[in-house]
């Protein structure tokens, strides 16, 4: 669910991003995510234990996107 959120997301918005399902746990750990699912963006998990609306997750990327600029 989160997945699909955030492809639904970058579409509204219009931006380029990569999308990856990431399902291994260790690979969840480097995030300190041990609450699934989690959403990470730049790196920096921005979401755990719940599935973020549209809205909040376009929230989140723009937040993302400025603080690249």
């Amino acid at each position: 669910m989160v997945e699909r959120v955030a492809r639904e997301a970058v579409t509204d918005l219009g931006v380029e991003a990569k999308i990856e399902k990431v399902t291994d746990y260790f690979e969840i750990l480097k995030y300190q995510g041990v609450a699934t699912p989690g959403l990470v963006i730049n790196e920096k998990l921005v979401c755990a234990g719940r599935v973020p609306g549209t809205i909040e997750v376009k929230t989140l990327l723009t937040n993302a996107l400025a603080q690249e600029s």
